[in-house]
C-alpha cells in the first residue's frame, strides 16, 4: 500500500484498504475493518471510482457482519472515523493498525 500511495495510485490504495478490511472482518477485528472501509470509501468518493461489482458484493456482506458484531451506531461511527482520514492519514493508520508483530 505504501508503494501505491507513493506512486499516486489511489484506486489501488483503496483496493488494498478494502482487502485489509476484509481480512480484519474475517479475523474478528471489526473496528479496524469498519475504519478501513470508511477510509477506502473516502478515497473512492474523492476519485469518483466506485468498487467493481464483485468487490462491492464482498464489502456489503462484510458490512452486514460488522453491523451484527458492532451494532449500527458503532459501525457508522467507526466508518465515519475512517472516512474522515485523508490518504496520508489513512496510510499511516493502516500501517499501524495492520502491522505484524
Amino acid at each position: 500500500m505504501t508503494a501505491f500511495h507513493r506512486l499516486g495510485d489511489f484506486p489501488s490504495m483503496a483496493s488494498a484498504l478494502d482487502g485489509l478490511s476484509n481480512l480484519a472482518a474475517d479475523q474478528d477485528a471489526p473496528a479496524n475493518a469498519a475504519i478501513g472501509y470508511g477510509a477506502a470509501d473516502a478515497i473512492r468518493e474523492t476519485l469518483g471510482t466506485p468498487r467493481m461489482p464483485d468487490e462491492e458484493a464482498i464489502v456489503t456482506g462484510q458490512r452486514e457482519k460488522l453491523r451484527a458484531a458492532l451494532g449500527p451506531d458503532e459501525l457508522d461511527r467507526l466508518t465515519g472515523e475512517g472516512h474522515a482520514l485523508e490518504a496520508d492519514a489513512a496510510l499511516a493508520w493502516a500501517l499501524e493498525a495492520f502491522a505484524e508483530g
